[in-house]
């Protein structure tokens, strides 16, 4: 988006939507620029190595994002569903980006299950059982095992990324 188009942007809205948008484009271009920065690393021995691996494993990692993606929709929509048959005082998600956080949060061990509703307990329970044991442990040991895959195949290829 360049100069024009945030001029254009500032005066079809209000000087806060505009400070606001400025500052997520700002955000957002930074982090970037960090990036950038961070991928210039590749120029020097000792860390080449680093940043080659960071794109290795970011790159082998494509396929187990989406099954985790999937896991993660599978278990926040059935949260979903067992919460929303609770009163809706005791409901723990309201919608569905709100149990996409709850089963991504549960499946990086975020486990508080004190806010669960009165409604369907066995089930709800059965749910983070199964995400506790599928999510963390079976997905997360397999994201390690890929990590470590991707670090030996770089590790043996260092020299020659060296030249």
């Amino acid at each position: 988006m360049g100069i024009y188009s945030l001029c254009v942007l500032s005066i079809l809205t209000s000087y806060e939507d505009s400070k606001n948008i400025s500052s997520n484009i700002m955000a957002v271009t930074s982090f970037f620029m960090w990036l950038k920065f961070l991928y210039f690393f590749r120029l020097f021995r000792p860390t080449s190595y680093l940043i080659d691996m960071i794109i290795t494993v970011i790159f082998d990692m494509r396929y187990f994002l989406l099954v985790l993606f999937i896991t993660i929709l599978a278990f926040g929509d059935a949260f979903l569903c067992v919460s929303l048959s609770n009163p809706a005082d005791d409901q723990y998600v309201t919608n569905f980006f709100e149990s996409l956080g709850f089963a991504y949060r549960m499946a990086l061990g975020d486990f508080d299950s004190g806010e669960f509703g009165s409604t369907s307990t066995w089930l709800v329970w059965t749910f983070f059982l199964l995400s506790t044991v599928f999510s963390t442990i079976v997905m997360l040991n397999l994201l390690i095992s890929i990590i470590g895959k991707s670090f030996e195949s770089v590790n043996d290829k260092a020299d020659q990324a060296a030249y």
